[in-house]
């Protein structure tokens, strides 16, 4: 579940463990930058071709990381949301801003998170809004 302060709570399938992925799933990572690794060697196996991974970690350089473990696309992007994890599954969304994923796949990602309510601005420089955010 997530709780929106403006906009109310909102029910999601979250696991704890994944077991397996689906055909084109996009799977969001937003791990410490220093669990990734740990993270995705757990599930690599489970990942197929036409999987994407969305990089949501503050920090330089993760998606290279991510890359050095996994086969399929990855995509970085920011997420200027404050969150807070409350429990297992149960998300409250402290603030919300932009979701910046690159062009290219992230035309795909920015209409599934819309079709969500997260507002998505895409961006042609991925650096410089890093660099900004830092």
């Amino acid at each position: 579940m997530v709780k929106d302060l403006d906009q109310g709570s909102y029910y999601l399938n979250a696991v704890a463990n994944l077991e397996a992925v689906s055909e084109e799933c996009l799977l969001v990572l937003m791990t410490k930058a220093h669990e990734s690794e740990r993270a995705l060697s757990e599930i690599k196996n489970l990942l197929k071709d036409d999987t994407i991974i969305l990089v949501l970690q503050n920090g330089l350089g993760n998606e290279k990381t991510v890359k050095s473990i996994v086969q399929c696309e990855v995509v970085r992007g920011l997420s200027m949301t404050g969150v807070e994890f409350t429990s297992p599954g149960v998300v409250d969304i402290k603030f919300k801003g932009d979701i910046i994923p690159k062009t290219g796949q992230g035309q795909r990602i920015k209409l599934l998170l819309e079709s969500c309510g997260l507002p998505v601005r895409l961006t042609g420089d991925m650096d410089h809004e890093i660099w900004r955010k830092l």
